[in-house]
């Protein structure tokens, strides 16, 4: 059963072992599977067409796990001129209010570098 196509994450089976499930939904990381042309440009409409995904599949499981996903705080400048933003604390907070818009209240932030974006509001 496909369920994120291109990313090797399989929510169900998944869910079957774990009691949180923390996928990788880096804007960054997706193709245009949610029609979004260029995913790294919409933070808050991928995260939230994401969100949308994940809720039904996992609202249809007996035993539903926690949903904390990793969020991008990080620029994808490998993705060439005019298909990246430089993320700070506008791109993050989109992404955290596109979680809290669906339903989704934990998540994780990540960066290679360990270098995060200052001034973030965490509870937008």
């Amino acid at each position: 059963m496909t369920e994120a196509p291109g990313i090797g994450q399989n929510f169900s089976k998944i869910s079957e072992n774990v009691d949180v499930i923390s996928s990788m939904i880096y804007p960054s990381h997706w193709t245009s599977y949610f029609g979004i042309a260029k995913p790294d440009l919409e933070p808050y409409k991928l995260v939230a067409e994401y969100a949308k995904v994940e809720n039904e599949v996992l609202g249809k499981l007996e035993n539903q796990p926690v949903s904390r996903p990793w969020l991008q705080d990080f620029t994808a400048s490998w993705l060439g001129s005019g298909n990246y933003l430089k993320y700070g604390k506008a791109e993050v907070e989109a992404q955290i209010k596109a979680l809290q818009d669906n339903g989704i209240n934990e998540y994780l932030l990540w960066n290679a570098g360990n270098t995060y974006s200052t001034g973030v509001n965490y509870k937008p």
